[in-house]
């Protein structure tokens, strides 16, 4: 902990802060994967920060860890109903002094809070979930998001958006919204670049669902000859590629330093956090035109041929790829920073207490 932390850990007081995942969510999801640690890691600053952090878990199975004090969900009721009731089952929730909603389902609990408790909240929205709805042929799901969005955000203390394109899309829609444009930090001390020699493989790290785009990035590993290696989970398959499954957040450094390239060429994305720590490693990353917020080799998401002739430029023009992974731990280092961006979101989060 640094002097900062030291300091605001002394004036800390009895301010309470409210951890609301998504509806249906608990830290067993995290720990599905690989995502624990991090999450650990993100909100060992608000330990640090306020006397108390509660976790509004939706399971009752959630790993043991003194680091939050986890509030889950009681047997017989529906996590819908569990959301919205909330605020009037748990003293937990009405002791809070403000809440920190890890994205948008989570907010229907905060919502009614805020309304009748006069209750702050912050709240992620790191998607365009109207958008995936869509490329998932869901149009009700579509509407639904659509009227949770128009309810949550010009109600919320402050948004937290982590890609530039989609904070200014939400501004244009909510004028009336406090957006903020909050990138996804990385552990750069953690995600280091490390030289490995070329092995013409290509790496992908997240979820194996359509909006990623993968069967088009395995098409082109094979066009190109180059071995496609994945870590996650997901529904999508099955396309040609060396699977290594989930990995642990504390293991995935050494995960991209093995690589030569990394793909991300969604077809919907928020600030892939993946792309983030890739670039804080120092590969040369190839991303499609449907997202930003970081710097790679842009390609058509859906044109085949051309997601084809970048990847084989990145892996055979070392020139280009060398100097692409130095800019982009350079830009890694100062615009994804842990400390930098956790500072900025626990004194905003303890500013709507004063």
């Amino acid at each position: 902990m640094d002097t900062a932390q030291t300091s605001h850990r002394a004036h800390a007081g009895s301010v309470k802060v409210g951890i609301l995942p998504a509806v249906g969510n608990g830290l067993y999801h995290f720990q599905r994967n690989g995502q624990l640690s991090r999450f650990r890691q993100h909100f060992l600053w608000y330990r640090d920060w306020f006397e108390r952090a509660y976790y509004f878990s939706y399971r009752d199975d959630d790993p043991p860890g003194s680091f939050i004090v986890p509030v889950p969900k009681p047997p017989g009721i529906s996590d819908f109903l569990y959301a919205l009731t909330l605020p009037f089952r748990s003293a937990a929730f009405r002791s809070c002094d403000v809440f920190r909603v890890t994205s948008l389902l989570g907010a229907i609990p905060a919502l009614v809070g805020s309304y009748l408790f006069h209750k702050p909240f912050v709240v992620s929205y790191g998607v365009d979930y109207e958008l995936v709805s869509r490329i998932h042929g869901r149009g009700r799901r579509e509407k639904r998001f659509r009227w949770l969005r128009r309810l949550v955000l010009p109600k919320a203390a402050c948004v937290l958006v982590p890609s530039p394109k989609q904070a200014q899309v939400l501004r244009w829609k909510h004028p009336t919204a406090n957006i903020k444009h909050h990138y996804n930090w990385v552990d750069t001390e953690r995600f280091v670049p490390k030289s490995h020699g070329g092995k013409q493989r290509v790496l992908y790290v997240g979820r194996f669902t359509v909006e990623k785009n993968l069967i088009r990035l395995a098409r082109a590993c094979e066009a190109v000859g180059a071995e496609f290696v994945t870590c996650g989970m997901g529904p999508v398959r099955p396309f040609p590629v060396t699977e290594r499954g989930v990995i642990d957040w504390l293991d995935l450094p050494a995960v991209y330093q093995s690589a030569d390239v990394f793909g991300i060429i969604s077809l919907a994305e928020g600030h892939c956090k993946a792309w983030a720590e890739a670039m804080a490693c120092g590969l040369p990353c190839l991303v499609s035109d449907r997202i930003d917020g970081g710097l790679g080799h842009v390609v058509p998401a859906e044109d085949q041929t051309a997601i084809e002739r970048g990847l084989q430029k990145l892996l055979l023009d070392r020139e280009l790829a060398g100097a692409l992974s130095r800019k982009s731990r350079q830009f890694a280092s100062v615009h994804y920073d842990e400390t930098r961006l956790m500072q900025e979101e626990v004194t905003l989060m303890r500013s709507l207490c004063e």
